[in-house]
């Protein structure tokens, strides 16, 4: 399911425990580890002072005696000093460098490789980290900082090969969550086109109807998650559901722990797209509650129309069919 992630909506929390793990970065992780650094950059890029020892023409900050005379004893015009300069020459400043140089190395993106070049031009002046572990042990959380925290978490992972699990660790990072019944819907369609026949076609997110009509004007968009058809003629309406459904809770109180909303909306599909003819799928991913495709469902006053619940093996990235034959001639039953 992971290759389905990098065209996600995603919501980023502030921080997690989470577990590393030595893999590839995806490329979402990239792109939020390039997006932190653009945030950082807009705030500014923090100074510090840094010391420095140079034979200079001046006397700038404090006179080394001791080098001087080694070095000047015959040059009057030299001082020997050690002074401060203020510079963007830090530890945290440095380990970005690095991470955007890595990242630029990783990403196929377009869009990701344009905003690291972007990026590495902001710190091109500023040398890139030799020694990450080292600076990381002297990052600072300075007053004034705190714009640097998610762009050093995601740095601290692309510099040390890493990619965040969603497990409990040692490692702060910034964390990504995905809705997952938009990430179970696409993995779906993905595999379901591979299972049925090649003679139909699998349309995703098909928004051609509306419910009601009202004042020459129409209204609530009826949008299934997917629509097989066969010579343009729709033939069987699917919606996917990332719900846990318990086969056990066969009974009218527990329906097992099937949504009576998610029938009417079915029902509206069927009506709508088939005509009021026709079978309507409900997908559940596949549990051990759930290893089997239920009894059919009927529409009392809609005799033509069937609604069928079943399971989405997300190991063998199968739908299963229900026993008695139906859908047998919607798909192949070759892998």
């Amino acid at each position: 399911m992971l290759r389905c992630l990098g065209s996600f909506r995603h919501i980023q929390t502030s921080s997690a425990q989470l577990l590393a793990r030595r893999m590839p970065l995806l490329e979402v992780f990239i792109g939020e580890f390039l997006r932190a650094v653009d945030h950082t950059v807009k705030r500014g890029l923090r100074s510090d002072y840094l010391a420095q020892q140079d034979n200079l023409f001046t006397l700038r900050g404090k006179l080394h005696m001791a080098q001087h005379l080694r070095l000047n004893l015959c040059r009057r015009d030299r001082f020997y000093t050690e002074f401060d300069e203020f510079s963007l020459n830090r530890p945290e400043n440095r380990l970005l460098h690095a991470a955007l140089r890595r990242a630029l190395t990783w990403t196929a993106s377009q869009a990701s490789q344009q905003l690291a070049r972007e990026l590495c031009f902001v710190f091109a002046d500023i040398p890139t980290s030799d020694q990450s572990n080292a600076d990381f042990a002297r990052v600072r959380p300075d007053r004034g900082m705190a714009h640097y925290d998610a762009a050093l978490a995601w740095a601290r992972l692309i510099l040390q090969d890493e990619s965040p699990l969603t497990g409990t660790g040692q490692h702060p990072a910034p964390s990504l969550l995905f809705p997952m019944e938009a990430v179970f819907e696409a993995f779906v369609a993905k595999h379901l086109a591979r299972q049925l026949n090649p003679s139909l076609d699998l349309r995703l997110q098909t928004r051609s109807l509306r419910l009601v009509r009202h004042k020459e004007q129409d209204w609530f968009q009826l949008k299934p998650d997917l629509l097989v058809q066969a010579a343009k003629t729709n033939r069987l309406v699917l919606d996917t559901k990332w719900k846990l459904v318990d086969a056990k809770k066969a009974n009218s109180k527990e329906k097992y722990g099937l949504d009576q909303s998610d029938f009417y909306q079915l029902q509206a599909y069927g009506q709508s797209y088939l005509d009021g003819d026709g079978d309507v799928v409900l997908i559940y991913p596949k549990t051990e509650t759930f290893s089997q495709p239920l009894a059919v469902f009927d529409f009392p006053k809609s005799p033509g129309m069937r609604l069928w619940v079943l399971p989405f093996c997300l190991h063998t990235k199968r739908i299963l069919l229900p026993p008695c034959g139906s859908l047998d001639q919607l798909f192949s039953q070759t892998t």
